[in-house]
This record gives C-alpha cells, sequence and structure tokens, in this order.
C-alpha cells in the first residue's frame, strides 16, 4: 500500500520553473540587444554619420524581423518544439552581435544586415516560443503567468541601459564593448533553453496550472472548441481585425520611441546620462503595467485594459513631443513604457483567451508579421519627417491619434463566438 502510494505521488508542478528560465530569456534575448541598439544609437549615428531617416531605416530592419519571422517561428515550433526553437534563436543572436564588434566604416552597409538577424533572434529565441510555453502552461493564470513572462524584457531593460552605459564608458571599451555583452548574454541563454525549458506539461504528465494528466479536468484542459479555430476562421472574423487595429494603435509608438527616442531626447536638450533615466522609467512604468495587467486581468476582460493603456501612451507621446522640463519628459516616458507594456500583456492574453492555445502560434505569428510592417514603417516615417521638418511632433500627434482609434475599437468589441456556435446560430436564424 505504501508503495502504491509512492507511485501515485504527484510530481511537482514544472511550469513555474519553466517560466523562470523563458523569463531569463527574455532578459538575455530580447531586452538587452533591443536596449544595447537603442541606447548606442547616438554613438553609431556619430561615427557612421547617419542620416535620421537611415537610422529609421535600421530600427524598421529590426521591427519587419521580428515580425514577419513571425510564421516561420511557428513552423519551427510545430516541427521542432519550444526548446530548439530558442536554442536557433540565441546562436543566430550570438553569431550577430559579435560580427557587430567587427564592424568598420567600410563595412557600416552590413550593420541593417546584422540588425535583421538581431530581429529574427528576438522572434526565435524569447519572444514566440516564450509565450507559446506560457499559453501551453497555464490557463487559470494564464494573464499573470503571460505578465510575468514579458516582465523579464522590462527588467532586463531596466537594468541594461546602465550596464551598457558602464561597459562603454569604460576606459578604451567604446560602442562594441556593449555588443560582446550581449554575444556573452546569448552564449548564456543557449544553455537555459537546452536545461531548463520544457515544451508543454504533456511531455512530464502534468497539466496547465499543475496537476497529474489523469486528473485532467475540462477546465484546466484544452476547451473543445479550441481545436475549432483555423487561422482562416480567426482572420475572417471581425473581433480578430480589432485586436489588428489596436495592435497598431501601441506598435508604431512602441517602435518609434525605441528608434528614435534616445535622439529625441538628445534633441530636446537632455544628457545621454537622462536618456539612459528615461529608458529606464520606461521600462519601470512598464513593469508595473504589467503586473497590474496580470493580477486585474484575472478579474475582468484585458481588452478593458488594453483599451485604458492605449490612452495612457497616447498622452504619453504627446508629452514626449514637447516636453521641456525633467519632470514632464520622465511623466511622458512612463506612460508611454507603461501603456504600450500593459498593452503587449493584453494582446497577448485576449488572443489566447478568445482563440485557445492549440492554433495560438500560427496566429500570434501572423498577428505579429502584419503589426511588424506598421512597426517597422513607422520609424521611417518619424525619421524622413524629421529630416525634412527638423521635428518630430507632427509624426507623434498623428500615431497619438491612430493609438486612440485603437482604444476605440478594442473597448467596443465582443468575445468572438466559436465556428461552430456562430454556424449554430446562422443555421437556426435561417
Amino acid at each position: 500500500m505504501v508503495a502504491g502510494l509512492t507511485s501515485e505521488r504527484v510530481r511537482p508542478f514544472s511550469g513555474w520553473r519553466v517560466l523562470a528560465a523563458l523569463w531569463l530569456l527574455m532578459i538575455l534575448n530580447e531586452a538587452l540587444p533591443l536596449i544595447t541598439l537603442t541606447n548606442l544609437a547616438p554613438y553609431i549615428t556619430e561615427e557612421f554619420a547617419l542620416p535620421r531617416s537611415q537610422v529609421g531605416l535600421i530600427f524598421a530592419f529590426y521591427s519587419l524581423a521580428l515580425g514577419l519571422s513571425g510564421p516561420f517561428c511557428a513552423y519551427f515550433i510545430a516541427r521542432i518544439g519550444v526548446r530548439w526553437t530558442l536554442v536557433i534563436g540565441n546562436i543566430v543572436l550570438l553569431c550577430a552581435a559579435l560580427a557587430i564588434t567587427t564592424l568598420q566604416t567600410g563595412s557600416a552597409l552590413l550593420l541593417p544586415i546584422l540588425v535583421l538577424l538581431i530581429g529574427i533572434s528576438a522572434a526565435f529565441g524569447s519572444a514566440i516560443p516564450g509565450q507559446t510555453a506560457v499559453t501551453r502552461w497555464f490557463v487559470r493564470h494564464r494573464s499573470w503567468a503571460i505578465a510575468i513572462f514579458l516582465a523579464g524584457g522590462t527588467v532586463g531593460g531596466l537594468i541594461s541601459p546602465h550596464i551598457i552605459r558602464l561597459v562603454v564608458e569604460a576606459e578604451g571599451a567604446g560602442w562594441r564593448a556593449g555588443w560582446m555583452v550581449v554575444a556573452a548574454a546569448a552564449a548564456v541563454a543557449i544553455f537555459v533553453a537546452i536545461f531548463l525549458v520544457i515544451d508543454d506539461p504533456e511531455k512530464v504528465g502534468q497539466t496547465p496550472d499543475g496537476g497529474r494528466e489523469a486528473d485532467a479536468s475540462p477546465d484546466i484542459a484544452a476547451a473543445p472548441w479550441e481545436s475549432e479555430w483555423t487561422l482562416r476562421t480567426a482572420f475572417c472574423n471581425p473581433a480578430m481585425w480589432a485586436v489588428l487595429i489596436a495592435g497598431f494603435g501601441f506598435i508604431v509608438i512602441y517602435h518609434t520611441f525605441n528608434s528614435h527616442g534616445a535622439l529625441h531626447i538628445r534633441d530636446l536638450g537632455f544628457s545621454q546620462s537622462m536618456v539612459a533615466t528615461c529608458f529606464s522609467v520606461a521600462i519601470a512604468a512598464g513593469f508595473s503595467g504589467q503586473m497590474l495587467a496580470g493580477w486585474v486581468g484575472q478579474k475582468i476582460s484585458p481588452r478593458l485594459i488594453w483599451a485604458i493603456a492605449l490612452i495612457a501612451e497616447a498622452a504619453g507621446i504627446v508629452l514626449f513631443s514637447w516636453a521641456t522640463s525633467a519632470a514632464t519628459l520622465l511623466l511622458a516616458v512612463a506612460l508611454i513604457g507603461g501603456g504600450g507594456a500593459t498593452s503587449m500583456v493584453s494582446m497577448i492574453t485576449t488572443i489566447g483567451n478568445w482563440f485557445g492555445r492549440i492554433i495560438y502560434p500560427a496566429i500570434y505569428g501572423t498577428v505579429n508579421a502584419i503589426l511588424s510592417i506598421a512597426g517597422a514603417l513607422a520609424p521611417i516615417l518619424a525619421g524622413t519627417w524629421f529630416d525634412v521638418a527638423g521635428s518630430y511632433r507632427m509624426v507623434f500627434y498623428a500615431f497619438a491619434i491612430i493609438c486612440l482609434i485603437g482604444a476605440l475599437v478594442i473597448f467596443r468589441v465582443s468575445r468572438p463566438e466559436p465556428p461552430s456556435k456562430r454556424k449554430t446560430i446562422g443555421e437556426g436564424q435561417e
């Protein structure tokens, strides 16, 4: 009898350990490289004498690579699993970061290509496989788990500017030393992915949120309607288009702030130290927003949280356009960072809740690919407008309007009915 009890002992839930590993990967693979690229933009711009439009183009390569990699990343996840997709992404990051350290003035044309590889590495090395694993491991606590996962990027963004600044400003180091730090982080991320990540709970005889496979209940296991959704049925539903419109709202501001934010802060007359402080404040606000969205998202609809976050982000970019004091500037970046991070948590949770975990990688990968086009064009537009007008202000105002439209649309949309239920309702009406 004792032996029987021992054999039935439930293995401790592995989801939180996997989540911790994915959280660390967000720091090493996504936050650190992006913050390095953003914070070192003034140094690179000066050394290679780049116009603002070309700076926008470089960040556009990053955005496009991150987004358009989505469908390919979903394919790799389906074929080789989450773990080995993560490994491939971090190997790409390691190679790209080392290559950037070798760039000289005559080889500056290679920079956009290497930045493109860094964008691909972010899609494969943390973002999409990580989100997929989280949606598989958690159902009841999905919004909270997604918030924790994305908070890895926030925490990484909070500490990365200061780490990179200290490394770069060390005697005889220069901006290339910052990319050596990124290469080292990628090497660590490869080992984390191999030894700590498990694709889904079924591989270890568990179910989402904990317990044994034999104990699965309908509330914990995948809901029957999840298998009904396909890419076609999802994108034929008006709710998905509402998600895309709201996504456009926050993504254009997010990518413009990351690509031109440091340059705009310097244009306003603030120091490089203030640049690091502003990005830290934006990321700290993002962390707070993520945690709040994760907690509140278990009690009310994430789409309502998303609408409020979009309004905050719109207000932030307007303030950011003309901030003349340190207090106004810090308030602006806090609203941008908090609104953007909260929007991301809300979007991921909304997609998972509405369409389920089975089709999630394909749907999110496609959504991310579509949004990446807007994310790529926004920095180019902002940089081109600056070269013509000498200011970002009108572009920032336009992006604020797009953000407010997204808030209105996502606030008014309702949760989509599964295809079979919609069909039944339609037949009944006939």
